[in-house]
């Protein structure tokens, strides 16, 4: 029940963020740009692990989709990706405090945001750049407007 209620929370934070949100032409190739050089390749002393927490963390958040989905939906064919979904609430988490906070720290299964943003952070960085022959690109951005 949590989860849903942070899912709707995030929904809504969403609608009134993308408001404030950076307009890219089809013409322009800025943003393109931007996804292809936004994650640097991990350096030599940069790893990461399969029994790393921010492993250990994405696939029991996704466990967690997968089967509330599937309690609510079991009739329905949904194709979703707990990937995107995780990266996209771990954004919004960064911009919570307090219960909300908390609650996110309860549902990615962390204890210390600092190392679950740098964790993360590699975790991103590996995947858009592991097989020079794959692209991959991660979108996933918030724009606030300069008042707020």
């Amino acid at each position: 029940m949590k989860l849903k209620k942070i899912f709707i929370s995030s929904l809504i934070v969403s609608s009134v963020l993308s408001s404030a949100c950076q307009v890219f032409s089809s013409n322009d190739n800025s943003f393109e740009n931007y996804t292809k050089n936004s994650f640097k390749p991990l350096s030599s002393n940069e790893k990461i692990s399969f029994d790393s927490k921010i492993i250990s963390s994405v696939n029991k958040f996704s466990l967690d989709i997968l089967k509330q989905i599937y309690k609510e939906e079991k009739d329905k064919n949904i194709f979703i990706s707990p990937l995107s979904i995780f990266f996209a609430f771990s954004m919004i988490m960064n911009a919570s405090d307090n219960e909300t906070l908390n609650e996110f720290k309860k549902v990615f299964y962390i204890d210390n945001v600092n190392t679950f943003n740098k964790e993360n952070n590699l975790l991103i960085r590996d995947l858009v750049n592991k097989d020079k022959n794959v692209e991959l690109d991660i979108s996933n951005s918030i724009w606030g407007q300069k008042e707020y």
